[in-house]
């Protein structure tokens, strides 16, 4: 029944999330007039600590979601974020991720790449080249922002998982 809690708590969180991300109040949090991709910065922390088979049915479900509301084409957003999850998951056995430095750069590197990604295939999509320095300089600058998110964000993950560690170590 714990487990189930946990469970339902942690899909609970992701759905504030993305309904956050998806409104118009997340537009009061702009740095040089970008929101960071919050979603993308939980499912990242998620793959650090807790099942794969749970962070994948978080992923298909919430990108799936995000295709559905704002997606041109079915399935880009869902096979993006799955494959960057999948590669979390795997990079996680051989990537230091205690080091709260290291998770910075590992979600920098990630975010990077992923929007980057995503700015190719919606100009591919929309069938206009975008790129230009004022765009890389806005992809940057989300890459930065959501990876300064993601440190207390893994802070308190670590926190959380240090303390339900202990609890079992003790019970």
């Amino acid at each position: 029944m714990k487990n189930k809690t946990h469970i339902i708590s942690r899909f609970v969180l992701l759905l504030i999330v993305f309904f956050f991300q998806s409104s118009p109040i997340i537009s009061r949090f702009e740095v040089g007039g970008v929101t960071p991709n919050i979603l993308f910065v939980i499912l990242f922390v998620y793959a650090l600590f807790l099942k794969d088979t749970e962070v994948v049915a978080y992923t298909v479900i919430f990108g799936t979601l995000a295709d559905l509301l704002f997606g041109k084409i079915y399935g880009i957003t869902t096979l993006l974020l799955l494959l960057f999850v999948c590669t979390y998951i795997f990079l996680n056995k051989y990537i230091y991720t205690e080091s709260i430095w290291v998770v910075f750069l590992y979600c920098l590197f990630a975010s990077w790449l992923y929007e980057t990604l995503m700015l190719f295939i919606n100009s591919a999509i929309w069938q206009e080249t975008v790129l230009s320095l004022e765009v890389m300089r806005l992809v940057t600058i989300k890459c930065v922002y959501g990876s300064l998110i993601c440190l207390p964000v893994f802070c308190i993950a670590r926190k959380m998982h240090r303390l339900k560690q202990e609890v079992r170590i003790d019970g």
